[in-house]
């Protein structure tokens, strides 16, 4: 039981596959790659030599002899001289029904850039987004102008009763729902053909995902234009990788001062210490909010619940620095402490703190 893989999802039963297949390969190996096959219902996986090209496939099979096919293809490119990775990853997973028939697929779309800025933000995600889907986003004019890893998932789901539509589309259909659009009636046009040409299941199953491999979250966006009249639900979601870095650093200085108290017989150094960590976790805090809050990709539940979660723990690290610990005579002692000798600044600040902070309790 320890060596089944068929609790592997498609994308890592695709990536742990291409992983073993590259270089020199071992025996044992080999055995891992068939059990994958077996196991995870892996059909193919493969990447180019360089590794900026990754596609697979899987297809289950359940106990109701229903399936699960499911293609996904992943384009990377990266400059080593500015720091930069960008990665659009096209997945689509198609239900089959017993009777070979695709009953639902779904599309999901995602797009990473390291290092965006908030230039990149509206351009290669929003602008691009909103032209694929005839929709409005959001606006990143206020968006904190700082340097992240973000990626984007679109996710769209699709009836057997939009197959059998596509399947019956005119071509002047086509016209009229890519006018004033950058789509290629074209190319669409030549997926129809495979897409009708196509057997039952698995069959049309490859047809969508090979158009939708190539033209990526385009690929969604023709998809929704000439089936304009169904309603469908379209999911955006989104990451922004500073948010994790910045929360690391918060709970790195929570870990140090949490559930600790000032004291009276603190030295000069140890409260200033205690207090610059405490107030440069604030600061990432407030940062942290900032994007959060200016964030035009990131839906209203998500952000009411990240502002719940950031302002507590602004408020922990508020009780770390809590001037309610002492009585008169402690507060008196530590600021006769700060005022010996010579004060900066910052410890100027933190005699006002003592005297005049307010912490909820």
């Amino acid at each position: 039981k320890s060596q089944d893989l068929s609790a592997l999802n498609h994308g890592r039963a695709v990536g742990l596959y291409v992983h073993l297949d590259r270089g020199w390969t071992s025996a044992s190996d080999y055995k891992a790659m068939e059990a994958i096959k077996s196991d995870a219902g892996l059909l193919r996986g493969a990447s180019n030599l360089g590794g900026t090209y990754l596609e697979g496939a899987t297809l289950r099979n359940h106990e109701d002899l229903s399936q699960t096919f499911c293609v996904s293809a992943a384009k990377r490119s990266v400059e080593l001289m500015r720091n930069r990775r960008e990665e659009e990853r096209i997945t689509t997973t198609c239900e089959i029904d017993p009777s070979k028939e695709i009953r639902t697929f779904r599309v999901k779309s995602k797009l990473f850039e390291q290092n965006a800025n908030r230039a990149d933000l509206e351009k290669h995600f929003i602008k691009r987004l909103e032209r694929c889907f005839d929709r409005q986003l959001g606006d990143a004019s206020e968006f904190p102008d700082e340097r992240h890893d973000r990626s984007v998932e679109v996710e769209m789901g699709f009836t057997a009763g939009d197959i059998l539509l596509l399947r019956e589309l005119h071509e002047s259909e086509i016209d009229a729902a890519f006018k004033g659009t950058e789509f290629s009636r074209d190319e669409f046009v030549d997926f129809l053909f495979k897409l009708r040409t196509s057997h039952p299941g698995t069959g049309q199953g490859e047809a969508i995902s090979e158009f939708m491999n190539k033209h990526g979250v385009e690929g969604v966006g023709m998809l929704k234009a000439v089936l304009r009249d169904q309603e469908r639900e379209l999911l955006v979601g989104t990451v922004n990788g500073k948010l994790a870095s910045l929360r690391e650093k918060v709970d790195a200085t929570l870990a140090l001062y949490e559930g600790t108290k000032i004291t009276d017989d603190m030295t000069k150094k140890e409260l200033t210490v205690r207090f610059q960590q405490l107030e440069k976790a604030e600061t990432r805090l407030e940062r942290m909010i900032a994007m959060v809050e200016k964030d035009p990709l990131m839906g209203k539940d998500d952000i009411k619940a990240r502002k719940e979660e950031y302002e507590s723990l602004h408020l922990l690290l508020r009780k770390a620095f809590n001037p309610d610990d002492l009585d008169r005579g402690g507060r008196s002692d530590l600021i006769k402490v700060l005022e010996k000798g010579w004060t900066t600044g910052t410890q100027y600040r933190i005699i006002e703190e003592i005297k005049y902070r307010n912490v909820p309790s």
